[in-house]
């Protein structure tokens, strides 16, 4: 067998490196997948929380301005400016909301991008590593010749 041994080692050793590169980039670029999804749902659940939020709000001015009609009190003055704050603080919360979904979506895409360099990254280290296994090989077969 002689100096071939260290060609086929070589060989072994730089599929072993591609196939664990390749596991680890489609490990990588699953996980990226699952943060997209998970943007998508956390901006789709704010969205309902904020029409929740939204329509909760317009029951409660709702009920504010018919105790204030039955309490037979005239939407001018203090009542008006009570039921426009209530309205603004609504308004900022649903608002806030919002924000907070985008904000952790926006927390998940930068996951998904870090999962898509990762990929990217253990290919490139994959390459690397094969193609030192395959020099060194190289090297012991004609230091052995």
């Amino acid at each position: 067998m002689g100096p071939q041994v260290f060609l086929i080692a070589a060989a072994m050793a730089a599929a072993g490196a591609m196939a664990q590169a390749k596991a680890s980039s489609n490990a990588s670029k699953f996980n990226a997948r699952v943060a997209d999804n998970n943007a998508v749902i956390a901006e789709q659940n704010a969205a309902a929380d904020e029409s929740r939020q939204r329509r909760a709000a317009d029951r409660q001015l709702a009920q504010t301005r018919a105790l204030v009609g039955a309490a037979g009190v005239t939407l001018e003055g203090s009542p008006l400016e009570v039921l426009e704050d209530q309205a603004m603080e609504a308004e900022l919360d649903a608002l806030n909301i919002r924000y907070g979904g985008a904000l952790q979506a926006s927390n998940y895409r930068s996951q998904s991008q870090l999962g898509r360099s990762a990929a990217r990254s253990a290919m490139t280290q994959g390459y690397i590593s094969a193609g030192s296994s395959l020099l060194k090989g190289a090297t012991q077969y004609v230091d052995a010749s």
